[in-house]
């Protein structure tokens, strides 16, 4: 990062990332929406590209180019950090076993057995795509939270 404008810009980003655009100044919005490459935001505010770069001005479209790599670069490192495998279990309700890793570190576990005492699922494709699904929703909020929110 260059400067705190950088910073400023980038936190915008991120918070139009998580909650969308609709508490954001107009200037913040459009501003979110050149960075994230989101053009449905710019004409939901009724703004071109060229429009709103002309409203947020010289000085923030001039770091527009290099916030957006900084955001994809930490988003692709949050990306990186966490994943979550899914082993097949044998023996007592077989079914599926989901590691939750960071950095490939275990850091929780989920049982989907598909048979036994307390059956849980139908089969061993239903306990496989809910042990997938799991894991799915874990990724999204680690991922989530991995990037900086606004401080106001």
């Amino acid at each position: 990062m260059h400067s705190n404008l950088d910073t400023r810009l980038l936190a915008i980003a991120q918070r139009a990332a998580r909650e969308g655009i609709g508490a954001l100044s107009l200037g913040e919005a459009l501003t979110a929406a050149l960075v994230l490459d989101r053009n449905d935001w710019l004409h939901e505010r009724g703004y071109s590209i060229a429009d709103a770069l002309d409203r947020i001005g010289t000085e923030w479209a001039a770091r527009v180019p290099a916030v957006a790599r900084q955001f994809q670069t930490d988003l692709a490192q949050a990306q990186l950090r966490f994943s979550f495998e899914i082993v097949p279990r044998s023996g007592d309700g077989e079914g599926y076993l989901l590691r939750l890793l960071d950095q490939g570190e275990e850091v929780g576990c989920g049982h989907f057995p598909a048979r036994g005492k307390s059956v849980r699922f139908a089969d061993n494709q239903c306990a496989y795509d809910e042990a997938h699904a799991a894991g799915l929703a874990w990724l999204d909020g680690k991922q989530a939270q991995a990037l900086p929110a606004l401080q106001h």
